[in-house]
């Protein structure tokens, strides 16, 4: 399939086939794929924690408005943004170091300071901004591969990151279940989608 035909054929399923598995190998490749994302200062503000155990699935189930495409799916991935990859800690910014020069890197890690970590508000604009940006990658390439996936905001951020152990300084940006469609179920009619005159503003 071309870009066009990705784009089109994206579609978030309910219902994931319980007995197929999604391999490990596939997941790796997929991701190592969606790492191409766009990334502000390529600081790569993200991780993903893969839920596929029974005990986690339940868990996560449970803390998500028990949406029970989280325990029919292979895999749920828990998207993780880091709200202060842009502090020097970051090992991104080795490799700034090494191709740019030291002057170079430490004015930029200024910069990126500057504008992404002045507040909260813009700590969570540049982490999930990111973050979601490789999130869309994610699900465009698993369909690349023939797997389905199903994006969720609906959950208690506070209970996910407490029962993953998820750090004070990340955030959860949402869920993604991936695995293949359920063909003894119906997709449901896909529902119109605003206009370009309702999207586009032209000034």
């Amino acid at each position: 399939m071309n870009t066009i035909e990705l784009n089109y054929s994206r579609r978030s399923v309910n219902f994931f086939d319980a007995n197929r598995v999604l391999p490990d190998k596939l997941i790796k490749v997929v991701i190592n794929e969606a790492s191409y994302a766009p990334s502000a200062y390529n600081l790569q503000p993200f991780r993903l924690i893969q839920v596929s155990s029974k005990d986690a699935k339940e868990l996560l189930y449970n803390a998500a408005y028990k949406q029970q495409k989280i325990l029919e799916a292979p895999v749920t991935f828990i998207v993780v943004s880091n709200l202060y990859a842009f502090q020097r800690e970051n090992p991104a910014w080795d490799e700034s170091f090494e191709t740019n020069g030291e002057e170079s890197t430490l004015k930029a890690i200024q910069s990126a300071t500057k504008f992404y970590g002045k507040d909260d508000i813009s700590r969570v604009k540049f982490a999930e901004s990111n973050s979601s940006l490789f999130a869309m990658n994610l699900m465009i390439l698993f369909k690349a591969h023939n797997v389905d996936t199903h994006p969720m905001s609906g959950m208690d951020i506070k209970k996910i990151k407490e029962g993953f152990n998820i750090s004070k300084n990340e955030d959860v940006v949402m869920l993604i279940s991936a695995g293949y469609f359920d063909r003894k179920q119906a997709l449901y009619t896909r529902k119109k989608r605003k206009t370009t005159e309702m999207l586009l503003s032209k000034v």
